[in-house]
């Protein structure tokens, strides 16, 4: 630097300054722009889904059933029941199914699900059939955001219609909430009126 102060005239010298400083400026804002990016990023990351949204629930587990007697009606009488449960991987992991089954009331019971993913809408469809029914039907629609599914559909019951709604959590490796909600047309509340909680088995 002392041999530049010496040969390098004070127009020169100012020019030589000015184009250091630019340089400063610029790379601190393009460090600046590239820390930003990296948070908007991870940030995505946290709150888009995928297709290994449901990995949670693979596995074997027993769950405990809570079933509203009478539902929309004001009831608070819950009849509790256990059934046996696995889910699983299909199509190389781009979607999945479950199988609840056992005595329920004094006969078997099988239900099974099939769950697809959009990944260009971020959108789960649930497809059901049962015992009662051995058709497959589509159930609800929705997505996980932070760690809560809730998906949407509507049910028909006794002579009415309702909007639907199911939600998941995982509340440890282990253990896993459920539970479907039909919503009051007039007031718009929803009401709970099934709730499985899940135990992993682990023997």
């Amino acid at each position: 630097m002392t041999f530049l102060l010496q040969r390098t005239s004070i127009p020169s010298l100012f020019l030589f300054i000015m184009l250091l400083a630019t340089i400063s400026v610029n790379t601190t804002l393009n460090s600046a722009f590239a820390a930003n990016a990296h948070e908007e990023t991870k940030e995505t990351e946290l709150v888009s889904g995928s297709a290994q949204d449901f990995d949670f629930i693979f596995g074997e587990w027993t769950i405990t059933h809570k079933r509203l007697a009478k539902r929309m009606a004001g009831s608070d009488e819950w009849l509790t029941f256990e059934t046996n449960y696995e889910a699983w991987p299909i199509l190389g992991g781009a979607a999945n199914e479950d199988k609840a089954f056992g005595e329920v009331g004094g006969d078997y019971f099988e239900g099974r699900s099939l769950r697809t993913y959009d990944a260009a809408k971020d959108e789960w469809t649930i497809y059901w059939m049962d015992t009662s029914n051995p058709q497959l039907i589509e159930q609800v629609r929705g997505q996980f955001t932070d760690g809560v599914g809730l998906f949407y559909g509507e049910e028909a019951y006794e002579g009415k219609t309702y909007r639907m709604r199911f939600e998941w959590k995982k509340i440890s490796d282990d253990e896993l909430h459920w539970d479907q909600a039909f919503q009051d047309p007039d007031t718009k509340d929803w009401e709970v009126n099934w709730i499985m909680e899940f135990r992993r088995n682990t023997n």
